[in-house]
């Protein structure tokens, strides 16, 4: 038989385990949810990104393709 103190101790102790468990599980809920949000995220700006491109004003936005011709183009025309 085990005294009342030793039972005291196993009590606390699973307490511990089951507090432990439940910090764990929440958390991992919470990075599931923050993982959801990039991936949303990400999607939606694959989504607008057509339209942001199809929008831009030339010279304002150069593409890493474009970018020795408008290089060369600015040096070129002396604005530099």
């Amino acid at each position: 038989m085990r005294t009342e103190q030793e039972r005291m101790e196993l009590i606390r102790k699973r307490t511990l385990e089951i507090r432990k468990k439940e910090k764990k599980r929440r958390q991992r809920i919470i990075d599931m949810g923050c993982a959801a949000a990039c991936v949303l995220l990400i999607i939606c700006l694959g989504m607008l990104m057509p339209q942001i491109t199809a929008q831009r004003v030339k010279g304002w936005m150069v593409s890493l393709g474009e970018l020795p011709a408008f290089l060369a183009q600015t040096v070129h025309r002396g604005i530099s």
